[in-house]
């Protein structure tokens, strides 16, 4: 895996403006002896990714991924940054001191014997740029990815209910799309997992991304809970004090997306079977 030279001469031209971060500056002042910004970011990852989460929460609108956060940001080795960042954009095309000194802004603390990790929820990221997936991977090759997941019918659905409560929508169904056409057709697009998943998966360290399947947060979040602390790489619950088990798990059964529950009509189906095929 590499950067082309253009991209390398572009985060060069950086130093100097990255230099100003203290503890950067020995680092990046021997930036200027590298041939390519990958082999300078892989040797100075320890460095560059103290600003760097070491996990990020990603997907489609309607995935899980308020859950998946709400859930791990309870566990006291995790320090979750509020909101959702969205620092990331253009990192491979001159936005890294940027996105550096963002981090740098953002103030969260947790007190802990144990490893913590950075984590910050963006679900967005889902549609980072190539580019800039493997700059983020170059800066913190440790990076793990919990990326959402759902079937798309059940998904779109359930956008289309959530927005249009969340906008007092008065018509059905079939007035909101033809009200919201392009956005909806949009979202479809931007909600295609499989073909997300396979480019971050290309530039990634092997077995540092984790699929949540949605029916697993609503049929069996326990388990769920187990397997993403196993892949983070921080206690069990089990390890945890009975205080601190009873805060992770008063997240575990709540309803991901408590949008009211309706049938989804066989029209709406063949309707956005039509999307998926434009």
């Amino acid at each position: 895996m590499s950067l082309d030279q253009q991209r390398a001469s572009d985060i060069l031209s950086q130093i100097d403006e990255l230099a100003r971060y203290g503890k950067l500056y020995e680092a990046v002042s021997s930036a200027k002896n590298h041939t390519t910004t990958f082999e300078y970011l892989r040797s100075h990852n320890n460095t560059l990714s103290f600003r760097i989460p070491n996990l990020l929460i990603i997907g489609p609108a309607r995935t899980g991924t308020t859950w998946i956060k709400s859930t791990l940001s309870r566990h006291p080795d995790i320090i979750m940054f509020p909101g959702e960042p969205n620092i990331l954009w253009g990192i491979s095309a001159g936005n890294l001191a940027n996105s550096l000194q963002l981090y740098a802004q953002q103030r969260t603390s947790k007190n802990s014997r144990h490893k913590r990790i950075t984590a910050e929820k963006s679900p967005g990221y889902i549609a980072l740029p190539d580019s800039d997936i493997c700059m983020l991977s170059a800066i913190n090759p440790k990076i793990k990815i919990i990326a959402g997941n759902r079937d798309p019918i059940h998904r779109i659905w359930s956008f289309i209910k959530h927005s249009m409560n969340k906008s007092n929508f008065p018509g059905a169904w079939q007035q909101f799309i033809t009200t919201n056409y392009e956005e909806i057709k949009k979202e479809i697009k931007s909600g295609n997992i499989s073909t997300h998943i396979n480019r971050w998966e290309k530039c990634l360290r092997s077995e540092s991304m984790y699929i949540v399947n949605f029916p697993d947060i609503q049929n069996k979040p326990e388990k769920l809970l187990d397997d993403l602390l196993r892949f983070i790489d921080v206690r069990a619950l089990r390890e945890l004090s009975k205080k601190e088990q009873e805060l992770l798990k008063t997240r575990l059964y709540v309803n991901p997306n408590p949008t009211k529950i309706t049938t989804i009509p066989d029209d709406f189906r063949d309707l956005i079977d039509k999307f998926f095929t434009d």
